[in-house]
């Protein structure tokens, strides 16, 4: 049992360092990644030096620093809705991180939680924003986009969610914050919301849910910010909205049938 348990933290801390490759804003070293982890530079080498050998990041040996590799970011992305696999939702965070100084966060369900699948931080970070990472997660009732994850999904899957955290906690606020009962529906039309973080965190997020989903597995794009730092939350849903029409609701790339042929009619349109 206490090797299963050892295996199993190896696994997260291979997790752990690639989500903090992803990030692309530090220069990322052995002693770097040991540090911000908090663990010994031997271990954290090990699991480097691995990675390295499966290909997922290039060591750069002039500078001695660790990057992601295309395979790392290539993996799962041909299974995904049409709007990751094309790499709209990349360039939408770009966008949004250009428009505020606020860090950006994409947020999927993961069972009955709400998990932050990216984090892009940004020029306003602040101390409630401190923790704050990919791969974390917290009960959907506990966090803005974990509600709005609960609402966007279809209502089956909604009331076997609300009904499996009731189930798993104790906390009788679910009702009271509106995750069950009439009173989600009532808000399911609702594009933002500003309200609570969530993860441990006191920053609050005003968000929405990026269309083009999956049925039962949308996912969250949001602003975070201090409350105080907020300039409205009409005004980040706004450009959130502006952001989606631009690069979401782009036009999707041809499809191309099961042989790789262009679609019946495709040649004669390009033609014209």
């Amino acid at each position: 049992m206490e090797s299963s348990g050892l295996q199993v933290k190896y696994v997260e801390r291979i997790f752990e360092i690639l989500d903090y490759l992803a990030d692309g804003t530090s220069i990322a070293t052995v002693m770097g990644i040991s540090r911000h982890f908090g663990r010994p530079q031997s271990s954290t080498s090990q699991i480097l030096l691995t990675l390295v050998e499966l290909g997922m990041i290039w060591r750069d040996p002039t500078r001695r620093t660790y990057h992601l590799s295309p395979r790392a970011a290539l993996i799962g992305t041909f299974g995904q809705p049409a709007i990751l696999r094309d790499g709209r939702v990349v360039r939408l965070v770009d966008r949004l991180v250009s428009l505020v100084g606020f860090p950006v966060a994409i947020v999927a369900r993961n069972g009955i939680n709400a998990q932050i699948v990216h984090w892009r931080p940004n020029q306003y970070m602040s101390q409630s924003t401190k923790g704050l990472r990919a791969g974390i997660q917290c009960r959907l009732c506990d966090a803005t986009a974990g509600k709005l994850l609960l609402r966007a999904v279809s209502q089956p899957c909604r009331e076997e969610l609300v009904h499996q955290i009731s189930s798993a906690s104790d906390d009788s606020l679910l009702r009271a914050e509106g995750v069950a009962g009439p009173r989600i529906e009532i808000s399911l039309e609702a594009k933002g919301q500003n309200d609570a973080m969530g993860f441990g965190s006191t920053a609050m997020m005003t968000g929405r849910v990026i269309p083009g989903h999956s049925p039962d597995h949308p996912f969250v794009v949001g602003f975070v910010h201090d409350s105080q730092e907020i300039p409205g939350e009409a005004y980040l849903v706004q450009l959130i909205d502006v952001a989606i029409d631009e690069l979401v609701h782009e036009a999707e790339p041809v499809a191309y049938d099961e042989e790789g042929s262009e679609p019946e009619g495709y040649l004669q349109q390009r033609a014209s």
